[in-house]
């Protein structure tokens, strides 16, 4: 007899949290997780939406915004790999696929824009206490190191970093009668006790902007005058690197991916002067960039003017117009399984066996009516969604399982590792039931869970 199993298809993308730094960088997991999505459409609106990032006229800022389990992660991971690789490659065709199964037109049209070049994509680290402009440099320079790309960001930092080895080389020499590497070593010592040669210019290296604090005071206090540099900001500093022809000859352009800018709204660290100058640099780039471009993809649990609790209502709200929100809508629970779970509905196995009982399908859903569960779904959309596409559940169980999940654990979690097998087929789930259960069983009826 023939397992379950057979005719169901498990795509565990949507189903674990996903951590956007550590995966997209591990070819394995990235692979896997790129394999294994499905987008829903919610997920398809945000793409439709930032694709058009890529043509001339966009505002190229865009805050994605959502609840906990609206898979925000799991869009960014894959608006990731849509930028930083050509349509052509093995992960993205197959992302492609399950797109065009959803969308063949659409499909066909993003693949499309994606065909020739590629971009640096950079994803700053939420977690840092640090403020937007210095994770967003850190950022750029990880993956500027990453691909290899020779040379370092021409920055302000990296003038300081300069002109420190510039008076440690001067002072060994003799060169001049003031050795300022001397004093800067006692300014530390005597002022800045907690901090050392080492540690300041690991720090500076690292865009540490209480590093290029000490070294400003102390600079003033040997020299008399101040340090300064004429790429003091980000935005000078993304100008500099993007209107290089070694760079252009390389990448179309930055693209910024904040996965956790919302926190760094509500902890007020994002510097609204620098965010404007940074979103206008976003929408109209630069004289000097020719065709490159500048584009930024933010996620928040709640919109932009929200945060205005930790600045103020007329800033943020001024700033909300240089950037395009997209909400990522909550789909209903039976969208987020059939993303997971996917009936192969054209299998021979299940044209035989499963097709032929319609009747059944059909009892379910007047049975499912009667008790009044389910009953915010319309009767064709609960045969389709609750009893057809979640085969072989029961519709009882499924009921059973959603509100069991909402009592003793993270409703949408709890329920992904259901039917995922995210740990394994762990005896009771969904994998387990339809790897060890015949389609038919012995008595001549359909096997349900």
């Amino acid at each position: 007899m023939s397992k379950i199993s057979e005719i169901i298809t498990i795509k565990s993308g949507m189903a674990s949290y996903v951590d956007l730094r550590r995966e997209l960088f591990d070819l394995d997991a990235c692979s896997r997780r790129m394999v294994s999505y499905k987008p829903i459409k919610s997920h398809r609106d945000v793409f439709e939406c930032v694709s058009k990032a890529l043509e001339p006229k966009d505002r190229r800022c865009y805050l994605l915004t959502g609840s906990y389990g609206t898979g925000k992660s799991h869009i960014c991971l894959m608006l990731a790999n849509y930028f930083m690789h050509q349509s052509d490659v093995p992960e993205l065709k197959e992302f492609f696929t399950s797109y065009s199964e959803e969308d063949k037109s659409r499909a066909k049209v993003l693949s499309h824009k994606r065909s020739k070049g590629r971009y640096l994509v950079t994803i700053p680290e939420f977690a840092s206490k640090t403020d937007f402009e210095e994770l967003v440099l850190r950022s750029i320079d990880e993956a500027l190191k990453r691909e290899e790309f020779e040379g370092d960001l021409d920055s302000h930092y990296q003038e300081a970093i300069r002109k420190i080895n510039t008076w440690k080389e001067q002072g060994k020499s003799g060169e001049t009668r003031v050795n300022f590497y001397n004093l800067l070593c006692e300014e530390l010592k005597d002022d800045f006790s907690s901090w050392t040669i080492d540690k300041l210019v690991k720090g500076l290296k690292e865009y540490n902007q209480d590093a290029l604090q000490v070294f400003r005071q102390i600079h003033k206090n040997i020299t008399t005058t101040e340090f300064t540099y004429s790429k003091d900001n980000l935005v000078d500093i993304i100008i500099a690197i993007n209107s290089t022809k070694k760079f252009q000859e390389r990448f179309k352009g930055i693209v910024i991916i904040f996965d956790g800018f919302g926190y760094i709204l509500q902890e007020g660290r994002l510097g609204l002067n620098t965010f404007h100058a940074f979103s206008q640099l976003c929408t109209y780039g630069h004289k000097d960039w020719k065709s490159n471009q500048l584009i930024f993809i933010g996620t928040a649990h709640k919109s932009f003017i929200s945060y205005a609790k930790t600045t103020t209502a007329v800033d943020l709200s001024t700033l909300s117009d240089r950037i395009n929100e997209v909400a990522l809508q909550t789909e209903g629970m039976e969208d987020i399984i059939a993303a997971i779970v996917i009936p192969k509905k054209k299998h021979k196995l299940w044209q035989e066996h499963v097709s032929k009982h319609k009747s059944l399908f059909n009892q379910f859903t007047k049975d499912c009516n009667r008790l009044n569960i389910f009953n915010r779904l319309p009767a064709p959309r609960l045969r389709a969604k609750i009893i057809e596409d979640i085969y072989p559940m029961h519709p009882m169980a499924t009921y059973c399982l959603l509100n069991l999940a909402k009592l003793i654990g993270s409703a949408n979690r709890s329920v992904f590792t259901f039917f995922s097998g995210e740990f394994g087929s762990e005896e009771g789930s969904y994998p387990w039931f339809i790897q060890n259960n015949n389609i038919i069983d012995s008595e001549g009826r359909l096997s349900l869970y």
